[in-house]
């Protein structure tokens, strides 16, 4: 495939001492300020992906004991449940991948960290759709329908697809040119951080009953949103696109 679509690619960039010895464009008091508030945003991120990295975790243990995963006398093995999942996703991630170009057709896009916050909004449904299923299990004593799960999982892959790219594309647009590979690689971060958490969180689910232990992901998930808005107002200037990257204006004949 690359060999192949070589020929779309810009040309190779020049090397050599002359390269490496050339003016390097400074940081500016600006520049700074982004990658700053970029940074200060990995914790935000990591709050809104913990229902997602949760599906590795304490959600497979939770199936196990609250699905009825019987089906024609054989039991479907839990860890079935991560390739629903990957199914679900691949075709969350395309579907939200069009609903933004249908909207940039009719109306002005929202701004990409606003689109963060809906993701977010929608991303905390999810685990909250598991508290209801708990509830429900704890009130009737019998392991709830399959129906629950494959609620879950497109809820919170829709949400989760409506904030992993965005974020991606955040992170590449507005952080500097000179730092741009380097920031993309930290955006990854915002996982690790979220993959720590989680690893403590699911230790909860020993001693927490399921509402609450679902309706706190809910929680930490909505606050994440909040965060994001917050965001929003306080940092729109400094992480809406620079004026270098407008699309150009046709010169006059």
């Amino acid at each position: 495939v690359y060999l192949s679509g070589r020929k779309y690619l810009p040309p190779e960039q020049p090397r050599g001492r002359a390269v490496a010895d050339a003016p390097k464009d400074k940081l500016t008091g600006r520049d700074w300020a982004t990658m700053l508030v970029l940074i200060a945003m990995l914790p935000i991120l990591a709050a809104t992906a913990i229902g997602n990295q949760e599906i590795f975790n304490a959600y497979l243990l939770w199936g196990e004991e609250n699905y009825n995963l019987v089906f024609f006398g054989e039991t479907m093995p839990t860890s079935w449940l991560i390739s629903l999942d990957a199914i679900i996703s691949t075709v969350t991630v395309g579907g939200a991948l069009l609903f933004w170009t249908w909207w940039a057709k009719h109306w002005k896009e929202p701004d990409e960290i606003i689109k963060l916050a809906i993701g977010a909004l929608i991303a905390a449904g999810a685990p909250m759709l598991l508290a209801l299923a708990s509830a429900n299990a704890a009130a009737t004593g019998e392991k709830v329908s399959l129906i629950w799960g494959l609620g879950f999982h497109i809820i919170n892959d829709i949400g989760f697809a409506m904030i992993f790219p965005v974020g991606l594309a955040l992170f590449s647009r507005a952080a500097p040119r000179q730092v741009g590979g380097m920031f993309i690689g930290i955006y990854y971060l915002h996982l690790f951080i979220c993959n720590l958490a989680t690893g403590k969180v699911a230790g909860m689910i020993e001693t927490m009953d399921g509402f609450s232990f679902w309706a706190m992901h809910a929680a930490v998930i909505a606050g994440g949103a909040v965060a994001l808005v917050v965001f929003a107002v306080l940092f729109n200037k400094l992480l809406a696109p620079k004026a270098a990257d407008a699309a150009p204006v046709a010169s006059e004949a």
